[in-house]
């Protein structure tokens, strides 16, 4: 019987042998890569969440890498971490791969689970990497793509440039998100341009004035000069798509030549973002150069120009003035100085008769002094209208007639408001019976609203007196109706042509007797009314018609 002897070594594989078990290895990658694409079709849910997960973390990354500061810093580091955990996933797959390669060379034993090993490994390495990075890249692709075309968007900027004369061409085309035209969009639906009736103490006529001011809050108070709202009659702001929102005086100080508006109606506040408050440090440091800027509305012009300036080496006048270098023009008054953020320094005043280049502002810490002064006074409570007591609503009888006396108010020029340093508004005069047998004189003021196509009649003032101040319980006779909150309003089709008016809180069509006044041709003459709700009854409508009839032969 032969007896087997163990401790013979087996004949040694060849090198092609252990070469063909290593390839071997990788035989059934293919398999696996197909299984693991039809899975992924198969389940296009959990497909999109892996994909669209590594698609919005490459947006994020590349939105949050797109600002300094510690969002950015937070951005690269997280990146920097999926970045490391990445890299120390494909060394482990690799020693993974490396071992069951090693172990493939040396004995065919293993064989089955080594060539699982390799395979499942690279798949999943392979495919699921492949998606997701694709869903990673195209994130972060499309949205620097994205970054980059508005980066390159640009803004035409109305300018007033430092040593030239004020001129409705001057522009300057920058990059949207440029420093220039991120301040200029930011602070564009800040800024107001305001129209101002007043009537100047010891002068009988009344006077229309220009200016600019700047919100300074959510609650729909404004900031502007005193000088601008002086004994006003009545303020309009315009905001930067033109239309018209009324304002009463809240707060004035003389000696700061600055005054605080209020929006008188809610839905108008939401036109005006608040700007930012910061210091004058930039100028009370006297080093000069320092970047600044202003917006406003020069010379009544309808659009916002941007003035670009500089602090000067000398720049405190007095406590309550400081120079700058900025050009300004009549109608910039009012306006907000800001620096290179965005921070507001002052509030612009006037420039130097001598050298428009040179422009006096009261810095913003006196501001801050007004501002907190109204946080404990009774005049900070927003006046808004009452709820309307009457409407009148008509029709047009006569467009071309109605057109053609229009045109006698308001150019065609103006009424396409296709011109600058257009002034809105109109002042007529008419008598009324003040409720104790007595005339007083009803100051109206009829304005042209270019973005609405609406021409409104409002009463502003009773005896001289504004109905903003002391005569602000005026009511109308009989009635207990405000004078203050009376409206009559003709609204214009596309083609300029009036179409409709309506009458708010006028029981005794005084306004309606007065534009028919001012126009001079009957220009109601055509208007019939189709409706009449009021809370007043029928006798005592009856009353004041009769009254109007006693006045009906009165004329201006």
């Amino acid at each position: 019987m032969a007896i087997k002897d163990d401790s013979v070594p087996a004949p040694s594989e060849g090198v092609a042998a252990k070469l063909a078990r290593e390839l071997d290895l990788f035989s059934e990658v293919g398999a696996k890569s197909r299984d693991r694409v039809q899975h992924a079709v198969d389940n296009p849910i959990e497909t999109a969440v892996k994909v669209g997960a590594a698609a919005a973390l490459g947006v994020g990354l590349a939105v949050m890498t797109r600002n300094p500061g510690p969002l950015k810093l937070a951005a690269e580091s997280l990146g920097l971490g999926f970045g490391a955990a990445t890299g120390v996933q494909l060394v482990g797959g690799g020693r993974e791969l490396g071992s069951a390669m090693q172990s493939s060379w040396i004995t065919d034993r293993d064989q089955a689970v080594n060539r699982a090993r390799v395979s499942d490994g690279l798949v999943a390495i392979g495919v699921d990497t492949i998606l997701m990075g694709t869903g990673g890249a195209l994130g972060s692709i499309s949205t620097q793509a994205f970054f980059s075309r508005q980066a390159a968007r640009m803004v035409e900027i109305p300018m007033l440039k430092l040593g030239q004369n004020a001129d409705m061409t001057h522009t300057l085309a920058v990059g949207r998100y440029s420093e220039m035209g991120r301040l200029y969009t930011q602070m564009s639906n800040r800024v107001g341009r305001l129209e101002v009736l007043a009537q100047p103490r010891g002068a009988g006529a009344v006077a229309g004035r220009y200016g600019s001011a700047f919100a300074v809050g959510r609650d729909g108070k404004l900031v502007t000069n005193h000088h601008v709202v002086d004994n006003a009659l009545e303020v309009t702001v315009f905001d930067g798509t033109g239309r018209a929102h009324k304002a009463s005086v809240l707060a004035t100080s003389e000696l700061d030549d600055l005054a605080v508006i209020q929006l008188k109606d809610r839905r108008s506040i939401k036109s005006f973002e608040p700007v930012d408050l910061g210091t004058s440090a930039i100028i009370k440091g006297n080093q000069g150069q320092d970047l600044l800027y202003s917006m406003g509305f020069p010379n009544g012009w309808q659009r916002p120009y941007l003035s670009p300036g500089s602090t000067i080496k000398v720049g405190r006048v007095d406590p309550l003035n400081m120079k700058i270098l900025l050009h300004s023009e009549n109608g910039n008054s009012g306006g907000p100085i800001f620096d290179n953020k965005g921070k507001l320094v002052g509030i612009l005043k006037q420039s130097e008769r001598s050298n428009a280049d040179h422009t006096l502002m009261t810095p913003v810490e006196r501001l801050n002094v007004l501002l907190e002064s109204l946080k404990t006074s009774e005049q900070s409570r927003a006046r808004l209208p009452v709820a309307v007591a009457s409407h009148h609503r008509y029709t047009i009888g006569d467009p071309a007639k109605a057109k053609a006396n229009l045109q006698k108010l308001f150019t065609d020029e103006m009424l396409a408001d296709k011109t600058g340093g257009v002034f809105h508004s109109k002042i007529t005069r008419t008598p009324i019976n003040a409720g104790d047998g007595q005339l007083q004189e009803l100051v109206l003021r009829t304005q042209y609203r270019p973005a609405s196509r609406e021409v409104v009649v409002e009463p502003i003032a009773v005896g001289n007196k504004a109905l903003d101040s002391e005569a602000l319980e005026a009511v109308w006779p009989g009635t207990n109706i405000k004078i203050k909150d009376a409206s009559l309003t003709l609204k214009l089709d596309r083609n300029l042509n009036p179409v409709s008016m309506t009458a708010t809180n006028d029981p005794t069509m005084a306004l309606k007797r007065a534009f028919d006044y001012k126009s001079s041709g009957n220009y109601l003459s055509g208007l019939v009314g189709i409706q009449n709700a009021t809370t007043l009854g029928f006798k005592t409508r009856n009353g004041i018609s009769g009254m109007l009839q006693r006045f009906g032969d009165l004329s201006l």
